[in-house]
C-alpha cells in the first residue's frame, strides 16, 4: 500500500516533519493514523504535535477519556498561542464530556475573550451547561446573557435556541 511505502522510506529517518506529513495525508485512513500517533508520542516525547494531535484525534472519535489523557500531557509541551487556544477548548470539552465539569471551567474561561467567535461562543455555551450541572444558576445565567447579547452568530446560538424550544 501507499502507507507501507511511505513508512519504509522513513525507516531510519522518521522526523517530526515526516510525522506531520503522514498525519495530514488525506489518502491514509484514520485507523492507520492511530499507529502513526502511537509511534510519534514515543519518539517525540515532548512534542505538542504528537500528544495534542493524538488527543484531538481521540476527541474526534468521541473517546474522551483517552483525549483527556493525551491533551493533559500536551499541557507540558511548548506550543504556539493559536494552537494553545484550540488545545484549551478541546481539552475543556473532553473534560466536560467525561463529567469533570469543575476542571473544564477554567479551561473554557480562557476562551471567553477569544478573537475567534466560534471559540468564544463554544466556551461560553459549555460553561453555561457545566455551571447548570453544578447548580450555579446565577453564574450560568450571567454567561447566558453574555452569549445571547452577542451581535455575532455561531452554531452555539442556534443550539441554544433549539435547547430553549425543547424545554
Amino acid at each position: 500500500t501507499a502507507l507501507a511505502k511511505k513508512l519504509v522510506s522513513f525507516r531510519d529517518s522518521f522526523s517530526l516533519e515526516n510525522y506531520l506529513a503522514l498525519i495530514n495525508d488525506k489518502e491514509i485512513p484514520d485507523y492507520y493514523k492511530t499507529l502513526i500517533y502511537a509511534h510519534a508520542i514515543k519518539q517525540f516525547a515532548n512534542s505538542y504535535e504528537a500528544f495534542v494531535g493524538y488527543g484531538i484525534y481521540h476527541a474526534s472519535i468521541k473517546n474522551y477519556s483517552a483525549s483527556v489523557q493525551f491533551l493533559a500531557e500536551g499541557e507540558n509541551c511548548e506550543m504556539k498561542l493559536t494552537n494553545k487556544e484550540y488545545w484549551q477548548l478541546v481539552y475543556a470539552y473532553s473534560l466536560f464530556m467525561t463529567g469533570d465539569t469543575g476542571k473544564s471551567l477554567p479551561y473554557f474561561s480562557q476562551s471567553f475573550d477569544s478573537k475567534k467567535v466560534i471559540y468564544r461562543h463554544a466556551a461560553i455555551y459549555f460553561s453555561v451547561r457545566a455551571l447548570s450541572i453544578q447548580g450555579k444558576d446565577k453564574e450560568a445565567n450571567d454567561l447566558l446573557l453574555r452569549l445571547t447579547a452577542s451581535a455575532e452568530w455561531s452554531k452555539y446560538l442556534s443550539l441554544l435556541a433549539m435547547t430553549d424550544r425543547k424545554e
